[in-house]
Order: structure tokens, then sequence, then C-alpha cells
């Protein structure tokens, strides 16, 4: 047990500070982690629309919905016309010049880490943090349930 309430604790404190250190290297572009996240995700798959960000995202399409709009009020995003009912979306000139910027920050920012560990140390935590989340994959239920 106490293996466990350490490693929630120390996930979390990771997360935390990932989250500031992502969001203070965001600000001078104007971004939140959240809007860098959209961008990701729409230059990942371009034309995708709202509601498969907010799976992708794992977030509400209403959440999603205003995070595009933002984006969409600063040119970074273009709705595209209707496609069978479907408005997709796609990044704009201006919106890819800022994910680049943007990657650039967040890397300068988490440089530390590369500072902190070496690269085969990092992998493995990687492995091992990949590890664990499969551990805890929700389970299929049975054929006969569904």
């Amino acid at each position: 047990m106490a293996n466990t309430i350490a490693l929630l604790e120390t996930a979390r404190r990771l997360e935390r500070r990932l989250s500031d250190a992502v969001d203070g290297a965001l600000e001078d572009l104007a971004l939140t982690s959240s809007l860098y996240l959209v961008l990701e995700a729409l230059d990942a798959e371009p034309r995708i629309h709202a509601s498969q960000v907010a799976r992708a995202l794992r977030i509400t399409r209403q959440s999603t919905h205003a995070l595009i709009m933002k984006l969409r009020y600063a040119d970074m995003v273009k709705l595209l016309s209707l496609d069978l009912g479907v408005r997709g979306l796609v990044l704009t000139d201006v919106g890819q010049r800022r994910l680049i910027a943007a990657r650039d920050a967040i890397e300068h920012v988490l440089s530390p880490i590369d500072a902190e560990l070496e690269a085969d140390d990092l992998v493995r935590m990687l492995e091992l943090m990949d590890g664990a989340a499969h551990a805890l994959r929700p389970r299929p239920l049975p054929w006969w349930f569904g």
C-alpha cells in the first residue's frame, strides 16, 4: 500500500510540475496547455471535427468548443465547409507557426529533464510508465455481457 501511495503522490507531483512548466512556456505565445493540445490534435489529424478532438483529449464537447472558438478568434484554426453534416477543422498558417513555436518553447522548458536523466533512463522511465498504464487499462467485458 505504501508503494501505491508513493506512486500516486509522485505521479501527481510530476503532472503538476509538467503542467506548470508547459503553461509557463506557452504564456508568451498566448496559449495554454489545453489550447496547445488542440493544436497538436489538429496537426496530427487534419480535417478532424470537434467531437473527435474532444474524444482524443478526453474532455467534454463543450470545453472543446470553447477552446476551438478561442483558436478561431486568434486565426489559428479554420472551420471547413460541411461534409456529410460535419465541419472539419484545420490549422491555419498562423496556427502552424504558433504550434512550431510552442513545441520549441516546451522543449526548452523541459530540457532540465534531459539534463537530470540519462537518455537510457528516460526511455526506461517511459517504458515503465506505459507498462503501469497498460496494467490499469479497463478490461473488456466477456462476450456474453455484450
